[in-house]
Order: C-alpha cells, then structure tokens, then sequence
C-alpha cells in the first residue's frame, strides 16, 4: 500500500522530461522560501531541540520518498532532511526521483501548511503559481495541479482524440466509451484512456467499412483499417498522422 503514489508510479518512461539543473537549483530555493530552512540531524539530536513545522514537512518528504524507494537514505553523508532532499534533487541525474520530489515537495506545501494553517515563507497558492510558471518558462510541460504534477502535452493530446473521434448520429455510438475515456483523464489515468480511445476509434473504422462495403477482418490492425480507408479516399493522410499513435 502507498502512501504516496509518484509521478514514476503513474507514468511511462515516454511521459519524461529533463529538468535542467539551473531549473532544479529554481525550484529548490523557491520550497526553501515556502518552508524555511530544517535543522540539521545534529541538532535534533540535542536535549533543547524542538520539533519545528519546516522540519517536520522536511522529515515527512524523505522519510516517505525513502519508503518508495526502498532507502535508507536518499543521499549518503546528508548533514539534514532538507539536505537530503535537495541532493538528491541536484546532484544525481535520476530525472524519475526529480520528478517525484517535486511533486511531493509541493504536495505537502499544498496540503500541510494548509491543514496546520501555518505560513513558513510563500502562501501555498503562490509557491504553486510561481512553480508552474518555472515550468512555463522554461517551455517544460509540467503543472501542478490537484495535489499532483501532470503532463500538458500528454492532456492536450488526449483531449483532442476525445474531440476528432466524438461525432452525433450515426457515430454516436460511441459517446460512451468516449466519456469514460474523459473520466478517466481527469483522473489522469493516461494508460485506461488511450485503451479506452483506442477501442471508440476501432468502433468508429470498423463502423465506416462497413457502410461503405470495404471488406476487413476482426483482427485487422489499426494501421490495416486506416491504410484501406485512405487508399479509397475515405479518409486523409493527415487523420491517420493524428490517431498513429494510437495503434
């Protein structure tokens, strides 16, 4: 059972894409102006130490990240929470981990500081607002939103399919499957979508051979139906472009 379900989790290796350094360098000053500093594992080893809510934030996102990732530690020889995690951010080229500590950083800013109303640096909405416009910036199609980081371009992709394969009458029938698709991209459930697209498009190829007396097999490929409509005229080279990547 996770408690925290990452962006490595949740997303394929083609849904990656490298943070620069100097971008990572960014984003950690921009957690550290959130949540303030962390005491080192020295100190809090100390009689007088008492827990602080910027340490407490900073422990819960390694202890959880060690936890996913079956660690000990995150980053050997790390002199504090906040240390470890920014090593871990910076000085290794994992751009899985990057990802994740990201989005679990700022998971907890939008959900702690909320919860225990408590302003350590920025609001939350504004550390959030000011990590999607690094990502603007920097032509990065990353956002947070939700309580997690998701993939603009993967979105936008989806929506469209959901647009070019939905028509009323006589296709209609596949408005169906095309909600459930839709359901499941606002769940960012990318994997179930493009299942779930892939079978309305065959529906929609299978449907157009037959009123148009084109013969096919059952087990014909997407790239079979689509290359019998086009060499008929039915359909462009520049549709089969579109939904390519679907077969």
């Amino acid at each position: 059972m996770h408690t925290f379900r990452p962006y490595s989790l949740r997303h394929s290796d083609l849904l990656y894409e490298d943070i620069p350094l100097e971008i990572r360098e960014q984003i950690i000053l921009l957690i550290i102006n959130t949540l303030g500093n962390c005491s080192s594992f020295y100190d809090m080893t100390l009689y007088c130490y008492h827990n602080s809510h910027s340490d407490e934030v900073y422990r819960r996102i390694c202890k959880t990240l060690r936890k996913e990732y079956g660690l000990f530690t995150l980053y050997a020889h790390s002199t504090s929470y906040l240390d470890e995690m920014s090593n871990l951010l910076l000085k290794t080229d994992d751009k899985r981990k990057h990802i994740d500590t990201i989005e679990l950083a700022f998971n907890y800013i939008d959900t702690y500081l909320r919860t225990y109303e408590v302003t350590l640096g920025l609001e939350p909405d504004k550390a959030i607002s000011e990590l999607n416009n690094i990502f603007h910036e920097h032509s990065l199609k990353y956002r947070y939103e939700n309580g997690r980081i998701v993939r603009l371009r993967r979105i936008k992709r989806l929506k469209n399919i959901c647009y070019y394969l939905y028509s009323p009458g006589e296709y209609g029938f596949v408005e169906y499957d095309l909600m459930e698709a839709y359901n499941r991209l606002i769940l960012n459930d990318f994997a179930c979508v493009v299942r779930e697209c892939h079978a309305a498009f065959r529906s929609v190829l299978l449907r157009i051979h037959e009123r148009k007396g084109i013969v096919y097999h059952e087990q014909d490929s997407l790239n079979t139906l689509m290359a019998n409509l086009m060499a008929r005229g039915v359909i462009s080279a520049e549709y089969v472009h579109k939904f390519h990547f679907l077969s």
